[in-house]
């Protein structure tokens, strides 16, 4: 489905001490070089989070960004507004707030 929508997806995995996935990143590149990078989402299990490892499968997404799509000029990322511990890795990766985003929802009857 992504080649077909002229996507790439960059996924960077960390992994426990026995192999299974604690950590994710995720980017969505287009096939346009002028199109900005989106970020899917940033995971840290809870069990393993204050170790720094959304700092490092950010960098390492970002890293491999540059190496398989260096004309990349802009990448989006998100956030929820009380995930301060992300929100201070967007920040130290030179990421500045574009626009504030409010979800709400309803139920029918």
């Amino acid at each position: 489905m992504l080649v077909d929508a002229g996507l790439t997806l960059i996924e960077t995995v960390a992994l426990d001490a026995h192999g299974e996935p604690v950590a994710l990143n995720q980017l969505k590149v287009r096939a346009d070089p002028d199109a900005p990078v989106m970020q899917r989402g940033t995971y840290v299990h809870r069990a393993h989070r204050g170790h720094r490892l959304g700092l490092g499968v950010k960098l390492t997404g970002l890293a491999a960004l540059a190496e398989q799509a260096p004309q990349t000029r802009v990448v989006r990322t998100w956030n929820a507004i009380d995930n301060a511990p992300m929100l201070a890795v967007n920040d130290r990766l030179g990421f500045v707030p574009l626009e504030d985003m409010v979800s709400m929802i309803g139920e029918l009857d």
